[in-house]
């Protein structure tokens, strides 16, 4: 999986583009990555962009992410916005456990990054 991690300077949003085969221990270790790049403070948005990318991961796989996702310190209060290329419901097993799991965590799917990144300026 080929990915790239850059901060909107003018949003601050962070813009994290998966491409290729995606796995658990691949988005595991872009997630230690991600996480050297997060601001220490403020409003976290993050915009993961999956629309040319394979998810290559079971069901089991998908919520284990959700949940370290969630997990994490700085996504309290985040606003997490993935864009899908077509409406997946598999894809969205992480992001449902993730918001079970997470305090005040909002996530939202889209197929268009125009309207995910429209959400997240209004989130």
């Amino acid at each position: 999986m080929a990915h790239s991690i850059e901060i909107d300077d003018a949003t601050g949003i962070i813009i994290i583009t998966q491409m290729g085969r995606v796995t658990l221990e691949k988005r595991l270790k872009m997630l230690e990555e991600i996480r050297g790049k997060v601001p220490d403070k403020g409003d976290l948005k993050i915009l993961s962009d999956l629309t040319n990318a394979d998810i290559d991961m079971s069901s089991d796989e998908l919520m284990r992410y959700g949940a370290v996702v969630a997990a994490e310190p700085r996504t309290t209060r985040a606003c997490i916005a993935t864009v899908y290329k077509y409406d997946d419901p598999l894809g969205t097993l992480g992001e449902t456990t993730a918001l079970l799991e997470g305090n005040n965590l909002r996530i939202a799917s889209f197929t268009s990054v125009k309207e995910a990144l429209q959400w997240l300026s209004e989130c």
